[in-house]
């Protein structure tokens, strides 16, 4: 309330900023991603979440595309830092990867 007893209004509108996507096992992206890092003896560890990344966008618009790991921990917080460790080793998923998809075009 204002110095002369009047009251505002607020409209509030929601903008979702990304949509939310679950991509199959059986989608192609997904069985590479997932082949890249059993080569490296790794085990594929799929999970949904709650957030806002590039690959939203890219779903909406018809090219799956999944996320993958990158070292990071306690996102958006005070605390958050990158395990160097963990993320060479997701850069080494990527190049995996960018290896079969090379082979699947010869």
């Amino acid at each position: 309330m204002n110095d002369k007893g009047k009251c505002g209004t607020v409209k509030f509108t929601v903008i979702s900023d990304y949509n939310a996507f679950r991509l199959k096992k059986s989608e192609p992206c997904v069985k590479m991603a997932c082949k890249a890092m059993e080569l490296m003896g790794l085990t594929p560890n799929s999970l949904v979440m709650d957030a806002g990344l590039d690959a939203n966008n890219f779903n909406k618009k018809g090219l799956p595309t999944v996320t993958l790991g990158t070292g990071a921990h306690k996102f958006h917080q005070v605390e958050e830092y990158v395990n160097i460790k963990e993320y060479q080793t997701g850069c080494e998923v990527l190049l995996n990867i960018a290896t079969l998809a090379a082979r699947q075009i010869e």
